[in-house]
């Protein structure tokens, strides 16, 4: 079994309150499960799509969306983008140590959902759209708070994005692609490194 799905199934064992995590010592299965919260969670968890499954997907359709949307952006979808990277970075830098993975992630979704505008492909725009909507799932948001320090992580994610934006403006479809596929590659590997 690879890392990603045990990772994965480690997590949602933790949210069915079947396991603990106890820092770096290990997981370990608790005495006793409260039944009313286990049946709660697994009908919240049988909906999530797997977060694995969801960066490979995006690492395949959102590096080819960004080369396209390099070729046909306007620059009305340009500044649309650039105003999605300023909100992100205003809110990284404003909000400090009190800054929320939602905070994150609702800034992240818009960036990308711009990138995604500037196709000018409402089939391409939908499938962003579907994709990005796994970013709010418990079991992505419960990975993502073991997995990082997203407070931390904040200006890296700021550089990335603003790699991505910067091949944008210059209509570089190729570096657009390579920093974006960079950028989804972190991701996955930060959520999935060593258990």
């Amino acid at each position: 079994t690879s890392r990603p799905p045990l990772r994965e199934a480690l997590s949602a064992l933790e949210m069915l309150g079947i396991i603990e995590r106890k820092g770096r010592t290990g997981n370990f299965v608790k005495a006793s499960i409260d039944t009313v919260r286990y049946k709660r969670q697994l009908r919240e968890l049988s909906k999530d799509v797997s977060p694995y499954e969801t960066l490979q997907a995006r690492k395949i359709v959102e590096t080819e969306i960004v080369r396209t949307a390099a070729e046909t952006a306007t620059k009305k979808d340009i500044g649309a983008v650039k105003k999605a990277f300023q909100e992100m970075k205003e809110k990284i830098e404003k909000l400090g140590s009190s800054l929320t993975l939602e905070d994150i992630i609702s800034s992240d979704i818009k960036f990308h959902l711009c990138i995604a505008e500037a196709t000018h492909n409402s089939v391409l725009i939908e499938t962003v759209r579907y994709m990005v909507a796994g970013l709010r799932e418990k079991l992505w948001t419960e990975m993502k708070m073991h997995s990082t320090d997203f407070r931390k992580r904040s200006q890296k994610l700021l550089l990335e994005h603003k790699e991505i934006l910067d091949a944008l403006v210059k209509k570089d479809g190729l570096m657009a692609r390579k920093k974006m596929y960079e950028h989804l590659d972190i991701a996955e590997r930060e959520m999935f490194r060593a258990l």
